[in-house]
């Protein structure tokens, strides 16, 4: 029985870790000669690092915050060069369209007023010779005491062979 004690003190003699409760401070010694596992230098060390993990992933952060706002200007930079080619194509587009429909009614113009002259150029040639047919001497005729005479057509004295073979020449 005694090497059962025996064993089960050395299982508690070679319990590495406990907790020291008296401080705030967890602490982990070595129960065989009382010495820190532990040391306050490397609390110092872990504290520290931990610090510079820290501001390294703050300062990662702000890189990537800085990356992503300056990505986020060079695509809104990019948006505003696109509209305004767009708006460039667009005002070309206008002004080409207000060109073109300018010039087709400029044609419109100039092509009524040519049918105008030509029309008031053929009812000056109309009335200027019925003004010189109504003067013409040839013309006039002297009242009849026995009415008007019939009138008389080309086709009651020349047949219309004659006439269709005279047009084909």
């Amino acid at each position: 029985m005694t090497d059962l004690k025996d064993v089960h003190s050395e299982t508690s003699k070679d319990s590495c870790f406990f907790e020291d409760s008296s401080s705030s401070n967890t602490m982990m010694t070595d129960n065989m000669d009382g010495s820190p596992l532990i040391t306050k230098e490397m609390e110092e060390e872990e504290n520290r690092m931990a610090e510079e993990n820290a501001k390294e992933e703050l300062r990662v952060t702000e890189q990537m915050k800085a990356e992503l706002s300056d990505q986020e200007d060079l695509e809104k930079k990019a948006k505003y060069k696109r509209l305004m080619h767009l708006l460039n194509q667009s005002h070309f587009y206008a002004k080409f369209l207000s060109q073109k429909i300018e010039a087709s009614n400029m044609k419109e113009a100039q092509r009524k007023e040519a049918m105008k002259k030509a029309e008031e150029k053929k009812t000056s040639l109309q009335s200027r010779s019925l003004k010189e047919l109504n003067n013409s001497p040839s013309q006039k005729t002297t009242p009849t005491r026995r009415g008007s005479k019939k009138r008389q057509l080309i086709t009651d004295f020349i047949d219309t062979k004659t006439i269709q073979s005279a047009k084909k020449r």
